[in-house]
């Protein structure tokens, strides 16, 4: 995620008419005007954002806030679409299922639009050992804490991840959230179209310079049918002992 902001931040700042889809740039430099809607006299004229990050969730929140506070592009209008009908603050008594493991260029990113310290005051797990397997073959890997200068890796809880983005976009002025809204369609310049512009399930039409759309990948069921690596990993420093017996089944 990391590369992908650095490569938004270098294609927006000498102005730019872009489309994107799946996370890929497409500019051209384009002098800065406020467009107006390429549609029919008697209809409503398209609302325009220099950036529109289609999907919200873990990745495109995240995005949109370190955007919003990039001071490069604090003159930039930024709107984020979210399918949910809003934010609801995650429990501090019970605990979710739903976890990720958070990479190190991840770490650096959450400290760097200021969430990490919110994680760190609500919930998170360092990852001091980590067990990789194949169950086809005797293949084994093993990383250890002690064999690095820093934790492996950082099990967090996705609703408190999400929830302290979320406070951190509270004061960025530059981003708009649109809950419950989901984009049918687009229109790109690759395409032909004058501006890029999103067609959202109520109806309206939007313009931007750079399209954003979040791309999730699904293992198809070839690749389920022969998925064979398992791991673990150790989120508490519990002797080796207690480990033994584990299977893949």
């Amino acid at each position: 995620m990391s590369s992908i902001l650095n490569s938004v931040s270098r294609s927006v700042l000498p102005r730019v008419r872009c489309a994107v889809l799946q996370w890929r740039l497409a500019s051209s430099a384009a002098p800065h005007s406020s467009p107006s809607s390429s549609s029919s006299s008697d209809e409503k004229p398209a609302e325009f954002y220099d950036i529109i990050i289609a999907g919200g969730g873990m990745v495109g929140t995240t995005l949109a806030c370190s955007l919003g506070k990039n001071p490069r592009l604090a003159d930039r209008r930024i709107l984020l679409l979210e399918a949910a009908a809003g934010f609801k603050p995650p429990s501090t008594d019970s605990y979710s299922n739903r976890v990720s493991a958070i990479s190190k260029g991840t770490h650096r990113l959450m400290r760097a639009i200021g969430a990490w310290e919110q994680i760190e005051a609500t919930r998170v797990k360092p990852v001091l050992k980590m067990q990789v397997w194949d169950a086809c073959s005797d293949a084994m890997i093993t990383f250890n804490y002690d064999d690095l200068a820093d934790n492996i890796s950082w099990i967090v809880e996705n609703d408190v991840l999400l929830a302290s983005v979320y406070r951190q976009l509270e004061g960025v002025r530059n981003v708009d959230i649109r809950y419950g809204s989901r984009m049918e369609g687009c229109e790109l310049i690759r395409d032909g179209a004058e501006m890029s512009a999103v067609r959202l399930s109520s109806g309206e039409r939007l313009q931007c310079e750079l399209l954003m759309k979040r791309h999730v990948l699904t293992p198809s069921e070839h690749e389920k049918k022969f998925l064979t690596k398992a791991f673990y990993s150790v989120c508490d420093d519990v002797p080796s002992e207690r480990l033994e017996g584990l299977s893949t089944s």
